[in-house]
């Protein structure tokens, strides 16, 4: 187990010389919404970005990009995807009935500015070829060696730099740590923002864990890291991957929220059960929908059947399954078939080093009971290993909500600052 994860040869040849060579990704600085008759109709330009820019307005509709007609917003977000500062589009749009043309111009994607906090925008080339963007955060004007914490991010192939609209608690999180005196790490996923490479829907399980456990060398070979005071914050899936990197690792703790503990095939049949009743099914309901998930899933994560497979072979789980025949949640099915196959308790085992455990209230998306579960896990081999941390009114992403059902149903911009003191604290006392 110890040996699972130990450094290859290939860590000797990481290129870290990328420091200031990746473009910066676009932002567009514009919401939208179908509009009727066809086309996407702008409901909100800011005038320093892209569209802005190109003094396109509130209420223009567009109906092309380029070559590519545009009838929905999912054929806006292609057409605006993957683009960096100073890449053009040509574009038309209609004003008041009249069809008119501009050239769009991609804008830089606005960089971190907190103040008391030095944001530094890195790279490096990873053993598979992959060229990632790092963003580190550190108190500012502060250049001796600080304590450190590599952030393990979550499932989603969404971008790690934080969008200057919205909040996520992680995010601020991090920015609190790093006021307070910590440097905190974090590696944008392959094909993500501004990393290039593969595209992150491709990647599996594992995959990302050595990708993980790069980031952790490179942070490790910082002139201003402290060596021996590195913790390991993971969040979502990526407190599940947190153990499995600490393997063989000189670490000082583990921070760990919104994270499973149990099998993902169990963690599949609680969140469906949890989004049935979410979703506003009766009871009967759900209780048929998870005689129809029990199954599905052990085909699927324990058989390892794509759903395409499934449902070829037995049609009557078109009734739950809604998604695409190879791919979850935007990852290739086979990341959740590897990472069904992961022993996560035996992990924790194998771990002697002090884990707080944060869980949101109101998250649905993973049980408290696994949280509970490592945390007694801990201490069952030694008093006081693990703590328990629950938010009130916390959700996933460690915002605040009045009840389950509104974390489920909206977004909230909301943090509480309980959080950021008790992780200090916590902290401190290593």
């Amino acid at each position: 187990m110890k040996n699972f994860f130990l450094l290859s040869v290939l860590l000797l040849y990481i290129d870290c010389s990328g420091q200031d060579n990746l473009p910066r990704r676009a932002y567009w600085g514009v919401e939208y919404k179908d509009a009727d008759g066809g086309g996407v109709q702008l409901t909100s330009v800011a005038k320093d970005y892209g569209f802005g820019k190109s003094e396109l307005k509130a209420n223009d509709i567009i109906i092309s990009i380029g070559n590519s007609e545009i009838k929905k917003r999912s054929d806006l977000r292609v057409a605006l995807g993957g683009k960096n500062e100073g890449d053009q589009l040509s574009i038309r749009y209609r004003r008041e009935g009249k069809v008119r043309t501009a050239t769009l111009t991609a804008t830089p994607f606005p960089y971190e500015k907190v103040d008391g906090i030095d944001f530094e925008y890195g790279s490096f080339k990873t053993s598979a070829g992959d060229h990632l963007r790092t963003i580190v955060s550190k108190p500012e004007n502060v250049y001796n060696r600080l304590p450190a914490i590599l952030f393990v991010q979550w499932l989603s192939c969404d971008a790690i730099d934080v969008h200057p609209r919205y909040k996520d608690g992680n995010m601020q999180l991090i920015h609190d740590l790093s006021k307070a005196g910590y440097l905190v790490m974090r590696t944008e996923k392959p094909g993500v923002g501004d990393s290039q490479g593969r595209d992150c829907g491709s990647y599996g399980f594992n995959e990302e864990l050595k990708v993980h456990q790069e980031a952790l060398e490179i942070l490790r070979r910082r002139s201003d890291v402290d060596i021996d005071n590195i913790v390991l914050f993971g969040s979502s899936i990526g407190g599940t991957m947190a153990p499995i990197l600490a393997q063989g690792q000189s670490l000082k703790g583990l921070i760990v929220t919104g994270c499973y503990y149990k099998t993902w095939y169990e963690h599949m049949l609680e969140i469906e059960r949890r989004i049935s009743f979410l979703s506003g099914d009766t009871p009967a309901e759900t209780n048929n929908k998870m005689r129809l998930w029990s199954k599905f899933y052990s085909y699927y994560l324990n058989d390892k059947m794509t759903p395409g497979e499934i449902l070829e072979k037995y049609p009557e789980f078109e009734e739950v399954w809604e998604g695409a025949p190879a791919h979850q949640y935007g990852r290739p099915v086979s990341f959740y078939m590897e990472a069904n196959d992961h022993n996560v308790p035996a992990y924790w085992d194998q771990l002697n080093v002090p884990a707080l455990v944060v869980y949101g209230e109101y998250d649905y998306i993973m049980s408290r009971q696994d949280h509970q579960m490592i945390v007694n896990a801990l201490n069952r081999k030694q008093k006081g290993l693990g703590r328990f941390l629950e938010i009130a009114g916390a959700d996933h992403g460690l915002t605040v909500y009045e009840d389950q059902q509104a974390a489920f149903d909206s977004f909230s911009p909301e943090y509480d600052q309980t959080l950021t003191k008790e992780v200090l604290a916590w902290l401190k006392k290593l």
